[in-house]
């Protein structure tokens, strides 16, 4: 990858939302060592057992997710959050914004505006 892309792929992780293409691109730098973020996946427990992001790090559940997130010790670390449609990521978002975390990005329309090979689903983690 040119210096130019992953400059640009870096200045993703500096805004306040993304879009699927946007994530899809950035796992993709990942999964090559490129960059580095925390993707959490904001849904209830019951939203993520049926499908999620492939790749996704953490399952931080909008109940109580003020509590767990001040875990996170690294408030210089890009985190990617997302849930069904991006309202509740964008709030919780927002939350870890106030709470001093610098780079958290809501993925915009969440894991309905995902396609493809970025989505898991049950039967998919359950095949050999």
């Amino acid at each position: 990858m040119g210096a130019i892309e992953l400059e640009a792929l870096e200045a993703l992780l500096n805004r306040r939302s993304i879009d699927a293409s946007e994530l899809e691109a950035l796992l993709a730098a990942r999964a090559a060592g490129e960059i580095d973020f925390t993707l959490i996946d904001t849904r209830e427990k019951y939203e993520h057992l049926h499908h999620w992001i492939d790749g996704d790090d953490l399952v931080l559940h909008t109940n109580g997710f003020y509590p767990k997130v001040k875990k996170l010790k690294d408030k210089e670390r890009a985190y990617i959050l997302y849930c069904s449609n991006g309202a509740r990521s964008a709030m919780n978002a927002q939350v870890m914004r106030e709470l001093g975390y610098k780079r958290a990005l809501n993925l915009a329309k969440g894991i309905e505006s995902c396609g493809g090979k970025m989505i898991k689903k049950r039967d998919d983690a359950l095949s050999p």
